[in-house]
C-alpha cells in the first residue's frame, strides 16, 4: 500500500457488469458497492477516487491480472451460491437433477466461472453448456429462448431486469 500512495495512483480491477456492485455505465463512470469500497480504500492510503484506474477483471483473467501487475487490486464479487434462474412460468426444471433428466434444456453460464465448474456434474451432456464471456448475455440468451436456465452467483441473479 506504501507503493501504490506514493505512486499517486491506483490501479483497480473490477467486473464492469455487475449491477449493483460494479457496473461501468454508458457515459463511463462506474457504480456499485466495490466500487465504492476500493474509493474506501483508497482514501485510507492518502488517494482520491480520482486516483484510481478502473480495469475490467472478470473472473477468469483476476488472479493473473494481479499477479501480472495490470492491476494493483482487484475488488469483486466472490461465490455466494449458484442457484438456478429460469423463466416464471418454466416448469421442467425445478432443480439440478431435472437437468440431468431433461438434456435438452440448455444452460448458460459465464466462461471461467464458479458456477460454469460447478454445474458440469449435473449435465446429461456437456453440450447442454452455453458459455458466454459476461452475465448479461446469459440473461439475454433466456429472454430469448436461447437457453432455458442461467446458472451463476446468487448475488448477479437477483440484479436489477432480472
Amino acid at each position: 500500500m506504501a507503493r501504490i500512495a506514493g505512486a499517486g495512483r491506483m490501479k483497480v480491477g473490477i467486473p464492469y457488469d455487475q449491477p449493483g456492485f460494479a457496473l461501468k455505465s454508458m457515459d463511463g463512470t462506474y457504480s456499485g458497492f466495490d466500487v465504492e469500497l476500493a474509493k474506501i480504500i483508497a482514501g485510507a492510503i492518502g488517494l482520491t477516487a480520482d486516483n484510481i484506474g478502473w480495469v475490467d477483471s472478470p473472473s477468469t483473467v483476476r488472479e493473473q491480472l494481479i499477479e501480472n501487475g495490470t492491476v494493483d487490486l482487484a475488488v469483486a464479487t466472490r461465490p455466494t451460491g449458484q442457484p438456478l434462474m429460469v423463466k416464471s412460468d418454466d416448469t421442467v426444471v425445478k432443480g439440478l437433477a431435472d437437468l440431468k433428466a431433461n438434456p435438452g434444456q440448455r444452460v448458460c453460464s459465464v466462461i471461467g466461472s464458479t458456477a460454469t465448474r460447478r454445474i458440469k456434474p449435473y449435465l446429461a451432456d456437456p453440450t447442454q453448456l452455453v458459455s458466454f464471456d459476461v452475465d448479461d448475455k446469459c440473461a439475454d440468451a433466456l429472454r430469448a429462448n436461447q437457453v432455458q436456465v442461467v446458472v451463476a452467483e446468487q448475488i448477479i441473479l437477483l440484479g436489477p431486469g432480472r
